[in-house]
């Protein structure tokens, strides 16, 4: 009995031990400066040129803290400007904001620049966190000097809602509007020059008629690149599966937010700015319904806000577009570079 009390008191003792250490550890790792962590708001990395934007960061901690957020923005290793802003609770935690008067590029040029931001204690002398980020900085105009490209394009638009023709005016990108989707159709589907003009459906349509989704369908088949841009509403079924008239799909793509910097990797896929840190979109529920793939326009986070339909056969493509870009045309530039790039994609021509 007594080997066996003393084993018992012995194991008693390490489990009390480790306890105890435990509780040491949990308490050094709570109050350590490791733990003080800086986010943006917006996770948002482009703005345009000229612009004053406001940077907002979040001290993440698991104690209350208090103090300063000292920030600089600097380009090619020289300071722009400095400053320092108090970090003040919010709903969200504790968090600091400042403006940046950002400098103008050329039309040409895409810029990057670098935000610094370090957080100093009440009554400490040095950072407890530190965070650093890109912030590109691009021109109002996507396509500034590059006319003859654009013209190339030979861009028809389709808008009966007519949101997404101002958007185009404004950058001075030139489309023939119709007033019908009987033109989208090719007279001659051997026609080169007709089969490469590029078909715009603006945003907002709804695809609940479905003579629309059908023509921007046979357009495709037929050689004509489509762009579908954020319809309201629909349900349609995904053609090219089961039909035994017209063209095989060769490719069916559904992509998330990641298809933006598939484009190009400095524009922002994880939020656009006044989005509550989202990327606005609607995309497609994708569901079977009697053996058919059927899509529904939707705005949950589960649909797929990309659908992109290749035709080999012809050339033709068809792509779904749900993220909202001509609603947020001026948020930032990642809405009409985003718009540019994807016309890039499937121009005739290389651009400018």
């Amino acid at each position: 009995m007594g080997r066996l009390a003393g084993l018992s008191m012995s194991y008693k003792a390490r489990q009390l031990l480790w306890l105890l250490l435990a509780v040491v550890l949990s308490s050094s790792t709570v109050l350590s400066a490791d733990e003080i962590r800086l986010v943006p708001v917006e996770d948002v990395s482009t703005a345009f040129s000229g612009d004053t934007v406001t940077i907002a960061i979040r001290v993440k901690s698991e104690q209350p803290v208090e103090g300063t957020l000292q920030w600089s923005h600097s380009a090619q290793q020289r300071t722009l400007n400095r400053g320092e802003a108090d970090v003040r609770q919010s709903d969200d935690g504790p968090t600091a904001s400042f403006d940046l008067q950002l400098p103008e590029v050329r039309d040409d040029v895409i810029y990057q620049t670098q935000v610094t931001a370090e957080f100093v204690p009440r009554g400490e002398d040095s950072a407890a966190a530190r965070l650093q980020r890109s912030l590109w900085l691009f021109p109002q105009n996507p396509i500034a000097g590059r006319s003859a490209w654009a013209e190339n394009l030979q861009l028809e638009l389709f808008d009966p809602e007519e949101r997404t023709r101002d958007a185009l005016k404004s950058i001075e990108l030139p489309f023939q509007q119709s007033r019908s989707l009987s033109s989208a159709l090719p007279d001659d589907s051997s026609d080169i020059a007709n089969r490469n003009r590029l078909l715009i459906i603006g945003e907002g349509v709804s695809l609940a008629k479905s003579t629309l989704i059908d023509t921007a369908v046979e357009a495709a088949q037929a050689g004509r690149r489509v762009i579908v841009l954020a319809p309201e509403e629909g349900t349609f079924f995904v053609p090219g599966f089961d039909d035994d008239n017209g063209q095989t799909t060769g490719e069916l793509r559904l992509v998330r937010q990641s298809v933006i910097t598939e484009f190009d990797k400095r524009l922002d896929s994880k939020a656009w700015p006044g989005s509550r840190n989202a990327v606005p979109s609607r995309g497609l529920r994708i569901g079977a319904v009697r053996g058919r793939m059927q899509a529904t326009v939707s705005n949950d986070n589960f649909s797929w806000p990309w659908l992109e339909l290749r035709y080999p056969e012809s050339g033709g493509v068809l792509i779904f577009c749900g993220f909202r870009i001509v609603e947020h045309w001026d948020s930032g530039p990642t809405p009409r570079y985003l718009l540019v790039r994807i016309l890039e994609s499937l121009s005739a021509s290389e651009p400018e």
